[in-house]
């Protein structure tokens, strides 16, 4: 197992042996230094036939007053996504304390540490290959942590473990017909533009009124997002649809509560660039979100995140009001 120290200073079998003892120094420091933000530290690889759990160690730092409301265990989301075949999920880091005529902590700087079992938190699948996991709090995220999971059988770089990986990416996940309130809305990317790649959230107006995302993309996808060339249909305006990206979007409203999870299917219709077995995608898509028009989330400010791969973009979302 690698000792290369992770962002919380620990490695190897630290992370199995009561990790929150090692994190006496770098909760000085980051209290000295009045630290800002979130902090997730996890071992880059785990061995499932040795160990039976994946340790999640999770810091938090900052003004007392904001962790005394929004903490590890009251408004923070654990995101995981797999790398190997894009599924992706969100759940709560932790459950809520009970406070009962708790007293407002004293002025200051204080830190806040907490740790989970990925296992026990999220669906890990067949848990072999990587899971890139981080923090959401509104409008803040920690830093991504990537995990590969491995066993006896599929050791890391062997044959069989190769095999295996290449059978999940081709499998993908079950993809689902987008709904028709999605409404997608195709930009042409031209050729001319960037070949960078990027991930980036924005907003527009849709012709009645209503508030719509907008991604624009070119991202390394995976052979399983892509439809046989035999099951390829078009979409309404006659473009073919040569697969789909598994993105979730999630939300925040107000004091920092959940109140936006969509699994969305983007359809792709730019056709894919490069080798089969690594496919360059691009869009530039526009859709909508119902859930975004419901009355108590569309009246106040969101903080919308859209996920895809290892690929995250943050947007304060307003909405408008339908004409």
């Amino acid at each position: 197992m690698s000792e290369e120290k992770g962002p919380l200073h620990l490695s190897g079998e630290q992370y199995w042996n009561n990790p929150l003892s090692f994190k006496g120094d770098i909760g000085l420091d980051r209290l000295d230094a009045h630290a800002d933000g979130m902090l997730l530290d996890a071992p880059p690889a785990v061995n499932l036939s040795t160990h039976k759990t994946i340790p999640l160690v999770c810091h938090r730092s900052g003004d007392s007053e904001k962790l005394h409301v929004y903490n590890l265990e009251t408004t923070t989301q654990l995101v995981v996504s797999n790398l190997e075949n894009g599924k992706i999920q969100l759940v709560k880091l932790a459950e809520s304390p009970a406070r009962r005529n708790e007293p407002p902590p004293s002025p200051g700087w204080s830190t806040d540490w907490l740790e989970v079992d990925l296992a026990k938190q999220v669906d890990l699948g067949q848990k072999v290959g990587r899971y890139l996991v981080w923090l959401a709090c509104g409008p803040e995220a920690s830093n991504e942590r990537t995990i590969e999971l491995y066993s006896d059988t599929f050791k890391i770089s062997t044959q069989p473990y190769l095999d295996k990986i290449q059978s999940i990416r081709k499998g993908g996940i079950q993809k689902n017909e987008p709904p028709a309130s999605f409404d997608f809305h195709h930009t042409q990317v031209k050729s001319t533009e960037s070949k960078e790649m990027e991930w980036v959230l924005g907003q527009e107006k849709g012709p009645h009124g209503e508030g719509r995302l907008r991604i624009r993309f070119r991202i390394a996808g995976l052979p399983g997002f892509l439809i046989p060339a035999q099951e390829m249909k078009s979409d309404p305006d006659g473009r073919p649809i040569y697969g789909h990206i598994p993105m979730l979007v999630f939300g925040f409203g107000k004091n920092r509560l959940l109140t936006l999870k969509s699994l969305v299917d983007l359809p792709i219709v730019e056709k894919p660039e490069g080798p089969s077995d690594h496919r360059i995608l691009s869009g530039d898509i526009s859709f909508h979100l119902p859930s975004l028009e419901k009355p108590g989330i569309r009246d106040e400010p969101l903080d919308v995140w859209a996920v895809a791969l290892d690929h995250r973009a943050y947007l304060q979302f307003k909405a408008a009001h339908p004409k």
